[in-house]
């Protein structure tokens, strides 16, 4: 599992280098879900679909939080509709965003990855060499939906953000609310994310392996996204 722990971090900074050159405005925050699912099926070979659900469901929070539907080369991303007052069984656009990218990178964390099969032995010598990082007291049954979230908190709140704004929670300069208005993710996500229980072990794990991967990778390609132009230039 350790070793699926690292194989999420390399994938989803695969996508997050391809979102830079991919995007139009690839520094703007909240970042587009839209170009996220661009790239996501190009890395995983698979054209995914988003769709809400019909605004006749009853959606109940605790029973369906997403749902993805593989055919062959196209997979179905099913997430409920963000509610209004005419349609008030449903989630919050902040919420439909992440259910979409949650689901996405369950596509993500299935892909052949050669780059890191190469790195097989070295990259099982370093993620076992400490703790579980992340996955220490959730049963197995649902580690990968644990890490399909961790994986979309990767995408739509970057690592490289979270340590500067701990800081301003610390010093009242913003809240967990304002960052999860900012980024348009549900504001559990963020108080999870940032808490004592998931950062200090990311921080202390996550700079570790990958350091020690770039460190070993001397002469093999680094992996990358190469793009096909978009389609709506």
């Amino acid at each position: 599992m350790q070793h699926y722990v690292f194989k999420m971090f390399q994938v989803t900074a695969m996508v997050r280098n391809g979102y830079k050159k991919y995007s139009r405005k690839p520094d703007a925050v909240p970042y587009s879900v839209d170009d996220y699912i661009d790239i996501i099926s190009h890395v995983a070979g698979k054209k995914l679909n988003p769709m809400s659900v019909n605004s006749k469901v009853k959606w109940e929070p605790k029973a369906f939080k997403g749902q993805i539907f593989k055919r062959g080369d196209e997979a179905d991303i099913l997430v409920p509709q963000v509610k209004t007052d005419a349609r008030p069984h449903g989630v919050t656009e902040c919420e439909q965003r992440f259910a979409v990218i949650k689901e996405a990178c369950h596509t993500l964390l299935n892909v052949e990855n050669t780059f890191v099969d190469q790195l097989s032995a070295h990259v099982t010598r370093v993620v076992t060499s400490g703790p579980s990082v992340v996955l220490n007291d959730v049963p197995s049954i649902i580690q990968d939906e644990y890490l399909g979230e961790i994986a979309a908190m990767e995408l739509l709140f970057p690592f490289s953000k979270r340590d500067e704004y701990i800081t301003k929670i610390k010093n009242k300069q913003t809240t967990t609310l304002k960052i999860a208005q900012r980024y348009k993710i549900p504001e559990k996500k963020v108080i999870n994310t940032l808490s004592d229980g998931i950062h200090p072990a990311l921080k202390a794990h996550r700079g570790v392996w990958m350091d020690e991967m770039d460190n070993h990778i001397a002469g093999m390609p680094v992996p990358s996204v190469d793009m096909p132009p978009r389609s709506d230039c």
